[in-house]
């Protein structure tokens, strides 16, 4: 990288850090009044981790809360030793199989309890600044100006994550990175790349699989082998998981989340038409239109490479989980911005194959102020 692009990447990735500083210190000190739970949305409906006993002021009154609060659970006692620890899990099979995120909260901190949720938020922080790096390098590698990158910050999905404490930001590095390793051919750091994004979340193992596909037309055998290893771990885990935790209380939650093409979709666009208009339906509605219109136009990328590029794979590989999602997912919007959340980034990565570059960058735009829309509600307590 040339001297000037270099300096570009570092304050582009500095303004990314200290604009995720700001957040998280604001959110931190005002909204939580200096409560770190506060990160985690732990509701009151449910029985949470025998290891915290979060104040009044951050609980979650009448809520089941979020899944940063099974995460924090499970990085308390990893092996689940505690009766109370598999107890606040609403479903142990589905969210142990994601072990990466709490499993390496809990290695960092050496197992020192008062410490692991700082270090959940502090992992989450510095993958989101990672995500901006990575695709600040791979814009580079385009000769597109690496402060394009900061157009990821755009993408509310990440906020979710970063507020609520979830593994997504995590699985989301690694598959940049996966990116990263197939756009430069190196197929065992791939695979290594490929198994952790698995790890963090099992359906990377689908999202960053697709990845192999170009390797596959190309008859590349031994890189396909190197490649596909990778899953090896995460499928070992996943059925080490299904063997080892009791069905009581859990499901693979693939029927809950997926059922006939464009069936939830069909209910979704019923449901904002039925619905009342307030402030939350209109951010529910600009949401779900801007996250349908951005698919299109990554089809449009598609259709415009040859041979399509890694991320626009990626991005129609999160395409089929869309067509398939049912209400449960794309009902409430906080859901599908976070399971979605990686379409944005893709986004700017196939932006320059655009075919209508200006309407890509009003749809990033639109992206940008509901980013910013979902940040200052949750600073104020209004989310």
């Amino acid at each position: 990288m040339k001297p000037a692009a270099a300096n570009t990447s570092l304050g582009t990735i500095a303004v990314a850090a200290a604009i995720i500083t700001a957040v998280l210190g604001w959110n931190w000190q005002v909204t939580f009044r200096g409560e770190v739970l506060g990160f985690y949305r732990i509701g009151s409906q449910r029985p949470h981790s025998p290891f915290v006993t979060p104040p009044p002021h951050v609980l979650a009154r009448g809520e089941v809360g979020y899944d940063g609060q099974m995460y924090l659970a499970i990085a308390l006692d990893p092996a689940l030793r505690h009766p109370g620890s598999r107890a606040a899990l609403d479903n142990p099979r589905f969210r142990y199989r994601r072990i990466l995120f709490p499993l390496l909260g809990h290695l960092v901190t050496f197992g020192h309890r008062p410490a692991i949720p700082y270090a959940l938020i502090a992992i989450n922080a510095v993958c989101y600044v990672a995500i901006v790096a990575i695709v600040a390098r791979l814009l580079h590698a385009q000769s597109v100006a690496p402060w394009s990158a900061l157009m990821v910050l755009a993408s509310p999905g990440h906020w979710i994550a970063l507020l609520f404490t979830t593994a997504d930001l995590l699985a989301a590095v690694f598959l940049l990175l996966a990116i990263t390793a197939t756009v430069r051919r190196r197929a065992a750091l791939f695979s290594f790349c490929y198994s952790l994004a698995a790890l963090a979340h099992e359906t990377m193992l689908l999202t960053a699989g697709i990845l192999v596909l170009p390797w596959l037309a190309e008859r590349r055998w031994r890189h396909v082998a190197i490649a596909l290893a990778g899953a090896t771990p995460p499928i070992a885990w996943n059925l080490f998981v299904l063997a080892h935790l009791p069905a009581h209380r859990s499901s693979l939650g693939v029927t809950e989340s997926f059922g006939l093409p464009c069936a939830g979709i069909f209910a979704k666009f019923a449901d904002i038409i039925a619905s009342p208009v307030s402030a939350k339906w209109l951010f529910d509605a600009v949401a779900f239109a801007a996250i349908s219109a951005t698919f299109v136009l990554l089809v449009t990328a598609a259709v415009s490479q040859r041979p399509v590029s890694p991320p626009t794979l990626c991005a129609l590989a999160y395409l089929g989980f869309f067509l398939l999602s049912r209400l449960h997912i794309l009902g409430y919007h906080i859901d599908f911005l976070r399971v979605y959340a990686n379409v944005v980034p893709m986004a700017v990565l196939a932006r320059p194959h655009f075919p209508w570059p200006r309407l890509g960058s009003a749809l990033l735009t639109v992206w940008g102020v509901l980013s910013a829309g979902f940040v200052t509600a949750f600073s104020l307590g209004l989310v």
